[in-house]
C-alpha cells in the first residue's frame, strides 16, 4: 500500500503540473484572442471618439483590463479542474468505503450548497467575535485611554 501511495501522490502531482499548463495556454490564448478584437475594435473608432481618449490611457486600459480578465480564467480553470476532480474523487472514495454512509452524503449534498448562501453574512459578526480580532479592538481603545480609535486615527 506505501509504493500504492507515493504512485498515486505522483500522479496527483503530474496531474496538478498538467492542469497549470493547460489552463495557463488556454488563458494565454484567450487573452491574445481578445487583445486582437479589441485591437480591431479600436481601430474601427471614428476620429472623434478617439479624439476623448488618449493613446496611453488607452493602451493602458487594454493591458491592465485583458491582463486582468486572462489571469480570471487562468484561475478558474485551475480551480474547476482540480475542484471537480476532488469532488468526484470524493464522492466516489466515500461510496466505495461505505455504500449506506456515501449515500446519505449525496442526498444531502443539495443541503449543503443551498446553505452556502447564508455563511457569508453568518460570518461577518460570529468569526470575528470568535477570532479575537474585537478583543484587539477593545485592547487598542483601552491604551487610548478611551478616546474611541476613530478620534485617534487609528
Amino acid at each position: 500500500t506505501g509504493l500504492l501511495m507515493l504512485f498515486l501522490v505522483i500522479i496527483g502531482g503530474a496531474c496538478g503540473v498538467g492542469s497549470s499548463f493547460f489552463s495557463g495556454l488556454a488563458s494565454q490564448n484567450f487573452a491574445f484572442d481578445l487583445r486582437n478584437d479589441v485591437f480591431r475594435r479600436v481601430m474601427d473608432l471614428s476620429f472623434e471618439q478617439t479624439d476623448r481618449f488618449t493613446t496611453g490611457s488607452l493602451v493602458t486600459r487594454m493591458t491592465n483590463d485583458i491582463t486582468a480578465v486572462q489571469q480570471f480564467v487562468d484561475l478558474a480553470l485551475r480551480t474547476l479542474v482540480r475542484s471537480t476532480m476532488l469532488f468526484a474523487g470524493g464522492i466516489y472514495m466515500m461510496l466505495r468505503l461505505n455504500i449506506s454512509f456515501g449515500l446519505v452524503l449525496v442526498c444531502s449534498l443539495p443541503c449543503d450548497l443551498s446553505a452556502e448562501k447564508g455563511r457569508p453574512a453568518l460570518r461577518s459578526g460570529a468569526a470575528q467575535a470568535g477570532s479575537g480580532q474585537l478583543g484587539g479592538t477593545g485592547k487598542r481603545f483601552w491604551r487610548t485611554g478611551g478616546q474611541g480609535l476613530c478620534a485617534r486615527g487609528l
